[in-house]
């Protein structure tokens, strides 16, 4: 071996191979291609101080880099940086192709999936308006409690379609144990015109002091409530009543309750009425009575049209579109037909508008089963026709005998 390593040529041969394993090591990473993948928000530049993106989450894209792997390990994600440019833009539904800021080293290159997002943006206002407390007067037993708001108004602020369907700004207040001139926090909700909160706004306070004032009150009799009618509805319709609420809680002397058996409401005209509708309606309070809880009842009356069944008999059958030289027979020429509909159509009802009927158009001599047909009134359904179908005998017109040119006898 020794001899071997004496040689210069060996020598020199060694170390080319020594360097070249080297070499191979230290550029094997360098050529080896690798791809890296990041989900990182977009973000919306230049967008315009009073506007905002709705929904308010950024949306995510995908980043793919490829390239040398030393180069990709050199990349930070924070260095990555999706845009899109709002430049400009008005309130409406955008298409909007995302742009990747970043600086990437020699031969990695960045693919975007997707390279367009949806946004929408809207205007962002600020509104201030009026609070309102729903039960300025909150019973409860033998206690009322009395609200009064310290702060009368609150500020809304958000996207404009949200702030504009905002009817009314709500405190509601728990007062239960509340004593005598004491101030209760009340929570704000933001209410639509059916009485459902709008959410994703803000509402600045989110709460407000009310002062409350305990009321004792006298005993109270839970009394049912009766809507009373004038007037009448025309014939043929007929109604029920809901009301709400039901009963109310009226209050005075103990010795008074057994009178107080019914509230009745301030009269309600159903004169002319043919639908349905709700009506908000006083309270009269009975007599002796001090006070109630509810002022107002809620009252909706269903109106429906009453729908009754008819049988017409013996009505006609006729026979229609019979070709020329023709003549029929049918071997029964009456029917019955049985109706529902409402009781003012029918006691109006003319049947001979049914024109039963049965068609014998293109048929030649001979029997013949056919339905019988009729015309479809409004506002009227023909449960049944008795009999459904007859039978026609349907044969030659005989031909006249011949006359005598002479006109002998």
């Amino acid at each position: 071996m020794e001899r071997l390593l004496d040689r210069d040529w060996v020598v020199r041969l060694l170390s080319v191979l020594l360097a070249f394993i080297l070499w191979l090591n230290v550029t094997s990473d360098r050529v080896t291609t690798a791809t890296r993948i990041y989900q990182l928000p977009v973000t919306v530049e230049n967008l315009g101080e009073d506007l905002q993106v709705l929904p308010p989450e950024r949306p995510m894209v995908e980043v793919s880099l490829t390239g040398p792997k030393p180069e990709l390990d050199r990349i930070r994600e924070e260095d990555l940086q999706p845009y899109v440019d709002a430049t400009g833009l008005e309130p409406g539904y955008y298409p909007l192709p995302v742009k990747l800021r970043a600086r990437l080293p020699a031969g990695v290159t960045a693919r975007l999936s997707p390279d367009v997002v949806y946004l929408r943006i809207e205007r962002y206002v600020a509104k201030e308006v009026p609070v309102v407390l729903p039960q300025p007067e909150i019973y409860q037993d033998e206690v009322k409690y009395v609200l009064e708001l310290q702060v009368k108004t609150a500020t809304l602020s958000g996207q404009q379609s949200l702030v504009d369907r905002v009817a009314r700004v709500e405190a509601r207040a728990d007062v239960t144990g509340a004593q005598s001139g004491e101030v209760r926090q009340a929570h704000l909700v933001a209410l639509d015109s059916t009485g459902n909160e709008v959410t994703g706004i803000g509402i600045t306070p989110a709460t407000v002091p009310v002062k409350v004032t305990v009321v004792q009150l006298p005993p109270a009799k839970a009394v049912p409530v009766r809507p009373r009618f004038t007037g009448a509805l025309p014939e043929g319709y007929t109604y029920s009543v809901t009301v709400s609420p039901a009963t109310v809680l009226v209050r005075g002397p103990r010795d008074r309750h057994p009178k107080w058996t019914e509230v009745v409401t301030e009269p309600i005209d159903l004169t002319g009425q043919t639908r349905s509708f709700i009506y908000q309606v006083g309270l009269v309070k009975p007599e002796g009575a001090e006070s109630m809880d509810a002022q107002v009842a809620t009252v909706t009356v269903h109106i429906t049209e009453e729908v009754t069944e008819r049988t017409f008999r013996d009505l006609p059958v006729g026979i229609w579109h019979l070709g020329p030289g023709l003549q029929a027979e049918l071997a029964v020429d009456r029917a019955t037909v049985r109706v529902r509909g409402p009781r003012r159509v029918l006691d109006q009802f003319d049947p001979a508008s049914f024109a039963l009927r049965v068609e014998a158009r293109d048929l030649g001599p001979g029997r013949h089963l056919l339905p019988v047909r009729y015309n479809r009134p409004e506002e009227v359904q023909v449960l049944a026709v008795e009999p459904a179908a007859v039978e026609v005998t349907v044969s030659q017109v005989p031909e006249s005998p011949p006359g005598n040119p002479d006109g002998a006898g």
